[in-house]
């Protein structure tokens, strides 16, 4: 209890001194008010490349018939994924170059001023979806309290959890991913004395992944196993792995070519580069479908995750999963019925040795493969339900019709 009080005083020292900020927001919004009135309001962090990112738009597209408006926190790389949040009923709003400049950090302050006046002078009361996003909640105190909070957590990585604790009392709805995330944040409430009571406001709800044409398991394989990993870059991912496992193969002369999608050319050193084909970034929607349905084998070394979308897709079109055996992942690979998992994802040289033996298995047992193929897209089909994704959301948004 001691330290979530700690956390708590924490809190509210800093709304004291950030007071003038705020309320000087509060005055240039309703001189400067919204012209429309809006059934939700969405705080994505980017709009650039990445699984979380895809999520977002799924979320968004699940209340079409509902008028939108999204604001994005944080400065995005690429724009990958705009065209995906680029929809009728939907309005956005970059505020990035505000909320995200660390020299003028009072702008942050000022904006969400201009961002609860918004919410909260709004005729029909609207409700709130934060989707991992610091800024929104550091805005949820200063929204009134009938107003419904939703939030999306992606992952249980302690360090970001420590960032929401402070504004748990402030969140109607937590959403999580998988079970081993509702367990570690019900855990964590334990660890620092976060009331038993807001331990029921946490849900699990999958991910959702839509069949689209051509997806299919793999009947035949061409000579050379096509494997491949697409996605992002930096410490979560650890394509330095990736690498070592490429290199490694080429030595062995395994009949596989690797192929690598993503935002991390630097990463990969030039004779790595000659040994695969780098294909930069591929922006979401049909064009990752159709990449997806190219390949054979995805691999992943991640170091935590939720349960990532690539993984989804990947399934869907009958690819079949080698991943790290973290979070939620285990939840839905079951090792040689719909993919391979690679274990103790701390012990990085195991990492690498497991990859490498899994594509030598996979390379020289095409039965196999082509079964967990098949379980691979029977069970996408089956659990990633694009409807019940919808359904959930819908309802957690208080959107019942």
């Amino acid at each position: 209890m001691r330290l979530y009080f700690l956390v708590t005083l924490k809190r509210r020292i800093e709304e004291v001194l950030m007071a003038p900020f705020v309320w000087s927001g509060r005055r240039w919004a309703r001189r400067n008010p919204l012209q429309d009135e809006y059934d939700v309001f969405f705080f994505f962090p980017i709009y650039g490349l990445g699984g979380a990112e895809k999520i977002n738009t799924d979320i968004v597209r699940c209340v079409s018939d509902k008028k939108a408006m999204i604001f994005f926190t944080r400065t995005s790389r690429e724009d990958t994924m705009l065209h995906l949040f680029r929809q009728p009923h939907v309005h956005y709003r970059d505020i990035s170059r505000w909320t995200d400049n660390k020299l003028r950090y009072w702008d942050n302050f000022f904006w969400r001023g201009v961002c609860a006046e918004y919410i909260n002078r709004q005729k029909k009361k609207p409700v709130v979806f934060n989707g991992q996003c610091n800024f929104a909640y550091k805005l949820f105190p200063h929204l009134r309290r009938d107003i419904r909070t939703v939030e999306l957590l992606h992952n249980s990585d302690k360090h970001f959890a420590w960032i929401t604790f402070p504004y748990i009392p402030f969140i109607t709805q937590r959403i999580l991913v998988a079970d081993r995330h509702v367990q570690d944040h019900s855990g964590y409430y334990d660890e620092i004395g976060i009331p038993e009571k807001y331990k029921s406001r946490m849900r699990k709800v999958l991910y959702q992944i839509e069949q689209v044409p051509g997806s299919a398991p793999r009947e035949e394989y061409p000579e050379r196993l096509r494997v491949y990993y697409a996605g992002r870059g930096g410490p979560q991912k650890r394509i330095p792995l990736i690498v070592a496992a490429i290199r490694r193969c080429a030595e062995l002369g395994l009949p596989v070519d690797f192929h690598l999608a993503g935002n991390f050319r630097d990463e990969l050193p030039d004779d790595v580069l000659a040994l695969c084909t780098y294909h930069g970034e591929i922006r979401g929607g049909d064009a990752m479908h159709a990449f997806h349905q190219q390949m054979d084998v995805l691999m992943m070394t991640s170091a935590y995750e939720g349960f990532p979308m690539v993984i989804m897709e990947a399934m869907i079109n009958g690819v079949v999963p080698v991943a790290t055996a973290v979070d939620g992942v285990p939840e839905h690979i079951t090792p040689g019925q719909n993919g391979l998992l690679i274990q103790d994802a701390r012990n990085e040289p195991g990492v690498v040795d497991q990859l490498v033996a899994h594509l030598h298995y996979l390379s020289t047992h095409r039965e196999e493969l082509r079964q967990m193929s098949q379980g691979a897209f029977d069970y996408a089909r089956k659990s990633f339900s694009a409807e019940q994704f919808c359904r959930n959301y819908r309802s957690l948004l208080g959107f019942t019709g």
